[in-house]
């Protein structure tokens, strides 16, 4: 009696074993490419991504922005209890202006990642840091804006809400505009290392804004923090206008030169050939027509320089 024939197929222990050992598969594939087809073409390097300097721009960019987004947040928490003696505030109305500031910054984070996409991120974070630094910079003058206490407090606690609202949009712009301009391969790395910006910035204004409360008083951390922050959104919106140089440039390919070129040529040179519409048939009877007229020319030619005898 004769064994039964051997199946040829291989057990998954020992096809899980040969694909371990760098063995392909029939197909060509080892086994973590079979089990992930499009690891090859999500890695590709895209056209539209930043370039090496693009990436060192904007990772000490993006790093100084969430350093100064952090040093903002963190200063009036500071310099709440000298803030609260010169004004007279309770524990509860200091506990309101500290709280406003939450309430605005968890009202725009989904706001802040439509607007990013829709906008682009750029642009989002560029207004955005103008207005949290003039906010910063201006603090102790709206403090004292209004001599009335509750007037005063209720214009304090708005601007805290429009601080965080503003502060808010930072981080889904950051997250938009590295995941639009990385691979997949260098966003993680990328986004943790530019979020080590707020442990600095609050590392930043615990140091020296402890100073210069002892020291100077209370408002002089806003005054110094705040030009800190203005420097940063100019800093930022340098790299918004290269950003924008680029991408126009980037635009403007060839083949839109050369159209724009032919439009020019078309406005100075009104008599152009009819333009190719039908292939081969247009074509010929372009050629055909250009040489009648080249035949035109050639017997006009000939006739002004005839012989007067020979005219007729």
């Amino acid at each position: 009696m004769s064994s039964p024939p051997s199946s040829t197929r291989t057990s998954p222990t020992l096809k899980l074993s040969l694909y371990g050992n760098g063995i392909s598969d029939p197909k060509g594939r080892s086994q973590h490419d079979a089990d992930s087809p499009q690891t090859s073409s999500s890695s590709s390097p895209s056209p539209f991504h930043w370039s090496r300097r693009e990436k060192y721009v904007w990772f000490f960019t993006l790093l100084a922005g969430n350093t100064a987004i952090y040093a903002s947040r963190t200063t009036f928490p500071l310099v709440a209890p000298a803030a609260a003696r010169d004004l007279s505030w309770s524990k509860t109305e200091v506990g309101t202006v500290l709280s406003a500031f939450f309430w605005g910054y968890a009202l725009t984070q989904i706001l802040g990642g439509y607007l990013s996409d829709r906008f682009g991120a750029e642009r989002v974070l560029l207004a955005a840091g103008l207005v949290w630094g003039l906010l910063t910079f201006w603090f102790h003058q709206i403090v004292y804006l209004f001599s009335d206490h509750d007037a005063a407090l209720k214009v304090i606690v708005c601007s805290r809400v429009v601080l965080g609202a503003f502060q808010g949009v930072h981080f889904p712009a950051v997250v938009s505009i590295t995941s639009r301009n990385l691979g997949m391969r260098d966003r993680s790395f990328f986004f943790s290392a530019t979020t080590a910006g707020g442990a600095i910035g609050t590392l930043v204004t615990g140091t020296m804004g402890s100073h210069l409360n002892e020291t100077y008083g209370w408002p002089s951390v806003f005054y110094s923090i705040g030009k800190r922050l203005l420097a940063h959104t100019l800093v930022e919106f340098e790299s918004k206008l290269r950003f924008e140089l680029t991408t126009l440039l980037s635009r403007l390919s060839v083949p839109s030169l050369e159209r724009l070129l032919a439009v020019l040529r078309h406005r100075i040179e009104p008599a152009q050939a009819p333009r190719r519409r039908h292939g081969r048939f247009c074509t010929a009877l372009g050629k055909s027509g250009s040489q009648q007229q080249r035949a035109r020319s050639r017997h006009s030619l000939a006739d002004v320089f005839k012989e007067p005898s020979t005219m007729v």
